[in-house]
């Protein structure tokens, strides 16, 4: 996957969803962050020193700016409501359109990120990579 999407190497990356009034991450503790890990993507050591035991890294609206990575990824959707965060607009992530938002059309692509199994990860490899190729290297 590495040779097929150079765009993605060393860039950094996460999954994320908005929780109870904030911002979560998945870090490489998780299946998913690793899974990104694996297409060559990376979680700032800063915010990875900030994952609980589980792997969930909790961000604040207010300190949004921890998340403004090279591309996040959304599996549960969310759009409108993570918009409408005044903190998230500020950030280059919105600016630049470097969100990937896996809307009710892609809920087996978002469940393969979640479940994880070889067949999932095998089945999400490529779009996954693919969509983060095309917010990273945009032509």
């Amino acid at each position: 996957m590495h040779r097929r999407y150079p765009a993605l190497a060393g860039k950094s990356a996460s999954l994320a969803d908005m929780r109870d009034g904030q911002f979560v991450l998945w870090s490489r503790k998780t299946a998913s962050g690793r899974f990104l890990a694996g297409l060559g993507c990376r979680l700032p050591e800063h915010l990875e020193r900030l994952a609980t035991a589980a792997g969930w890294i909790h961000i604040s609206f207010e300190k949004a700016g921890d998340i403004d990575l090279d591309a996040v990824l959304w599996p549960n959707g969310k759009r409108e409501d993570v918009e409408a965060v005044p903190t998230y607009r500020r950030l280059r992530l919105f600016r630049e359109n470097r969100s990937i938002w896996l809307d009710d059309n892609e809920r087996v692509l978002s469940a393969a990120l979640w479940f994880q199994s070889p067949l999932s990860i095998r089945f999400a490899a490529e779009p996954v990579a693919r969509r983060l190729a095309q917010v990273l290297s945009p032509t």
